[in-house]
């Protein structure tokens, strides 16, 4: 018996080293991630996410298709239960998300009956059940997006094509880092402008591209100077092309195939931007028109509006220790009296798309206390909300259940919305929140 379980176990672990070695070569030699200019990826948790070990084992998650299903299990309320049977933190954890969803709901609700939500947006959106999961509702959305295209609509298009995404942003005068300039042509056409930046322009920059904006693409590259770019002419040509003609793959989401359906036509293309300076990122999630956590990407926590935090680490799905007034957490007490500001930026952006549901990354500084731009946006987010996944989903589906917000026309695509007409949902309350932070810039 012992000799058949250790032939076994010798025969598996002699697996998973052949699998994680050819994912580790698949890696440097696929054609469709080749990791160039690696040592310019953005700083953050997202770059973090690719350093060797974690990028093998996420495309070898992603080869073998489950990646999705894990990240749906950890979302869904049952893994809550078991993590609260299990741990004396992850009690205290459940027990503050649920009051702070108690506190919370009247004005969600509230917030929801005076949204107008564009017709987008409501479309295909089936609710007749608060037993439903995060990942079912976001899966609703992108397969009402991708029967929406089908029939000719491309409002998709404010978040799946970046440059898209930043003219609509600008339209609507966000504040954003300064777009430097928006290529949709040849990558050639890009290059030489590249190659030609002159010395005195104002570092850094960064290059995106325009039709790959999953993290798991790793398509962003910060420029430090003209020097930095010189130095690397090939691998910068290397790394354009390649982006260039990449389709994405939405791998890690369980409704991949309906959001690579998304992204398949859109127009390859790059921007430059201006960096943010001493940038620390928020992701906001805006649940009809009000903000309701945020997670602060350097620091790996969960900042909630009632000043507690919620500390966590990158590679796990749930907080690590019991929520705490952000006042007591010394590494991350400056970003209070920045937080207000915060919350009605993301709101604004939510409320100008007529959006039910949408991640707001916002910028600030630790050293500028007024400086805050918006970054991007996210209608499919994978962030981890800790133990307070079931509680949004329920604020998300209610309303839905009950009818009370205000249905806007779909007659101008989400992408095409603008201030100028009016045509814009939730314009005066929109208008409010970001007039609220502009005056206090």
């Amino acid at each position: 018996m012992m000799g058949r379980i250790t032939v076994a176990f010798v025969a598996k672990t002699f697996a998973a080293f052949i699998l994680l070695a050819s994912t580790s070569w698949w890696m440097q030699h696929d054609g469709e991630n080749i990791p160039t200019l690696a040592d310019m990826r953005p700083e953050g948790a997202t770059a973090a996410a690719w350093s060797a070990m974690d990028a093998q084992v996420k495309a070898l998650l992603g080869f073998m298709g489950v990646t999705g299903y894990i990240e749906a299990a950890f979302m869904h309320p049952s893994f809550a239960t078991v993590q609260r049977f299990f741990y004396a933190e992850s009690r205290a954890q459940y027990d503050h998300a649920q009051r702070y969803y108690e506190e919370q709901r009247p004005l969600v609700l509230e917030s929801a009956r005076r949204f107008d939500l564009h017709g987008y947006w409501s479309k295909h959106m089936k609710v007749d059940s608060a037993d439903i999961s995060w990942t079912e509702l976001l899966t609703q959305r992108v397969r009402s997006m991708r029967a929406q295209l089908e029939d000719g609509r491309e409002d998709h298009r404010v978040e799946k094509d970046k440059c898209d995404m930043l003219r609509w942003l600008e339209r609507n005068e966000f504040p954003i880092p300064k777009v430097v300039g928006i290529w949709q042509g040849e990558a050639e056409e890009f290059l030489a402008d590249l190659f030609q930046l002159p010395s005195n322009s104002s570092w850094p920059l960064f290059a995106k591209s325009c039709h790959l904006t999953q993290g798991v693409e790793d398509s962003v590259r910060k420029i430090r100077s003209r020097d930095q770019i010189l130095e690397h002419k090939e691998d910068w040509a290397a790394f354009i092309k390649q982006k260039w003609s990449k389709k994405t793959n939405d791998a890690d989401r369980i409704f991949s195939d309906d959001s690579n359906a998304l992204s398949r036509d859109l127009t390859p293309g790059f921007v430059l931007q201006h960096g943010f300076p001493g940038v620390m990122e928020l992701k906001v999630l805006v649940i009809w028109g009000r903000a309701y956590v945020g997670y602060f990407i350097e620091k790996e926590g969960l900042v909630c509006r009632d000043g507690t935090w919620e500390q966590g680490e990158r590679a796990r799905p749930w907080s690590t220790g019991a929520p705490v007034p952000i006042s007591q957490v010394p590494e991350v007490a400056w970003i209070e009296d920045r937080l207000e500001r915060v919350w009605k930026l993301a709101e604004a952006v939510a409320l100008a798309a007529g959006n039910d549901q949408m991640r707001v990354d916002i910028f600030v500084s630790r050293h500028d206390p007024q400086a805050i731009a918006v970054n991007e946006i996210s209608l499919s987010s994978g962030q981890s909300m800790y133990m307070h996944t079931e509680f949004v989903t329920r604020l998300w589906a209610e309303p839905y259940l009950k009818g009370n917000f205000r249905q806007f026309s779909d007659d101008v695509p989400v992408h095409k919305l603008d201030p100028k007409t009016d045509k814009v949902p939730n314009y005066q309350a929109f208008q409010s929140a970001l007039q609220t932070v502009v005056d206090r810039q």
